[in-house]
């Protein structure tokens, strides 16, 4: 999808609604580097969506931006050795160490909290 992009704020992208997507479904940003940068739906109304981008919007301008929704959420690679680790937005880890060996993947968003 482009030409639907009408605000950047941070990493924050504003997109037209012209597709039902679900909320925090995966979504893929690039910008006119070509630069792919990953995002979840963070907010749907009638006529917009929030794209919360976990990666860098610098490079990013509106009238380059193309959206590719992914159909399904970001997943996060849980296993042994990861306590102590550093990791990105996106859930790799940058702080140098081996691979996390991925025993089970849950959704980055997490589950919502009780409020009682």
């Amino acid at each position: 999808m482009s030409d639907a992009a009408t605000r950047l704020e941070g990493p924050l992208l504003f997109l037209r609604r012209t597709l039902d997507v679900g909320l925090n479904e995966a979504v893929e940003v690039r910008g006119g580097d070509g630069r792919p940068r990953l995002g979840r739906v963070a907010a749907i109304d009638e006529t917009h969506l929030t794209i919360e981008l976990l990666e860098t919007s610098a490079g990013l301008a509106l009238q380059q931006t193309a959206v590719r929704f992914l159909g399904e959420p970001i997943y996060f690679g849980l296993g042994p050795g990861i306590l102590g680790r550093v990791f990105n937005g996106i859930g790799e880890a940058i702080d140098g160490g081996p691979p996390v060996p991925v025993k089970k993947t849950l959704r980055i968003e997490g589950l919502p909290i009780n409020p009682v």
